[in-house]
């Protein structure tokens, strides 16, 4: 499987921040963050006797977890809490992460079928500039 996760760069100045969230956000008149968040999965699957990648456009009765430290398929009958046929995600955004200066607010789930993202809220339980370490997805051993 090839997952490609495409986001959407926001605003700062726009209707989505009110001038007080704005006024958090930035540092001597500059933005302290870029806004990002995830806005689409497409997922694709190897057809080895062609060569060539072909999207598919469910995951059935399977969870993707895609982080910046691993991604994995996870069955419903192992993991029967997940829902199917979504991706779970955390934030990627490696330059942030790397320069400790923001990120890791872009977390959510990805309904394959429904293409919609459901974002898990992080307002009010992080410093807005950045959640540190990034993260990391983690699964018990059998």
């Amino acid at each position: 499987m090839l997952v490609h996760r495409n986001k959407d760069w926001r605003d700062f100045d726009g209707p989505d921040f009110p001038p007080q969230e704005r006024e958090e956000l930035h540092f001597d008149g500059e933005a302290r963050l870029d806004l990002y968040e995830t806005a689409a999965f497409k997922v694709f699957k190897l057809n080895q006797d062609a060569h060539d990648w072909e999207r598919v456009d469910s995951v059935g009765d399977y969870a993707l977890f895609v982080g910046i430290n691993r991604a994995s398929f996870v069955s419903m009958e192992e993991y029967p809490g997940c829902r199917t046929n979504c991706i779970y995600f955390t934030d990627d955004y490696r330059e942030g992460h790397e320069a400790h200066c923001h990120g890791g607010y872009d977390i959510g789930v990805y309904d394959v079928g429904k293409g919609s993202v459901e974002p898990f809220s992080c307002r009010g339980l992080y410093d807005p500039v950045l959640i540190w370490p990034p993260p990391v997805w983690v699964f018990p051993s059998k």
